[in-house]
């Protein structure tokens, strides 16, 4: 087995609504939150394992690789039993997890950098779609981690000892990571990431892509490590 962990961090670009998932905002979060002590702010890692799993997936898809689309188990093993007669398998599931299959990636939650200092409150009037006009006590707040924040997370992964599988892995993963610049986090929330240091990737910087692929995610900010 082969370890590499890649510690990220993620720079907000727009608003990012969060919420603590009861009772339900008339907005709904972009993230839900996590924790809230001593002024230090922790969002779950199912933040960045969600959106980055369908980073993954249209990476994998534009490839051609071999993968299921849904979250719905059903669907996935119907998918898995149609890939499984054409002699394939779901990359998808092989990294993130899937029915029966245990996935080689493990993402640690996010640690909001300055804790609270980095949120905000807004309050918002419901509107009463039959009149066109604000609606009569329908007042609520929203709390936003405003832009330009920095979010801190590591991922692991465990890839197999297999050079050339290992290798296809981490580049599949390194490109949904660049990726992930364009997708939405909820509603319509948007980050840049950036590698701040990468324990274990040595050994496949070698290959050309996963070079370029590192490259362009490494951080250039102070602190950053390249190895």
């Amino acid at each position: 087995m082969r370890k590499v962990t890649l510690k990220l961090r993620l720079t907000t670009r727009t608003f990012l609504t969060i919420g603590s998932g009861v009772p339900p905002e008339p907005i709904g979060p972009d993230i839900i939150l996590a924790n809230i002590s001593h002024e230090k702010v922790i969002l779950p890692s199912s933040t960045l394992k969600g959106v980055l799993r369908k980073s993954f997936i249209k990476v994998s898809k534009f490839l051609d690789e071999p993968t299921c689309e849904s979250l719905d188990v059903k669907e996935m093993e119907t998918k898995h039993n149609e890939l499984r007669k054409a002699g394939k398998t779901c990359i998808t599931c092989e990294v993130f997890g899937g029915p029966g299959i245990e996935g080689m990636l493990m993402v640690e939650p996010l640690v909001l950098e300055e804790g609270v200092s980095r949120l905000m409150d807004f309050t918002h009037v419901s509107i009463d779609d039959r009149y066109g006009r604000a609606a009569r006590g329908r007042l609520f707040t929203v709390e936003y981690i405003i832009p330009n924040s920095n979010l801190t997370t590591n991922i692991h992964l465990k890839l197999p000892d297999d050079m050339e599988k290992a290798t296809h892995y981490l580049r599949l993963l390194l490109l949904a990571l660049a990726n992930l610049r364009y997708e939405r986090i909820g509603r319509g929330g948007l980050v840049d990431v950036h590698l701040t240091e990468a324990e274990g990737i040595d050994a496949f910087l070698s290959d050309n892509v996963v070079k370029e692929l590192y490259d362009s995610l490494l951080s250039k900010q102070p602190g950053a490590v390249e190895k």
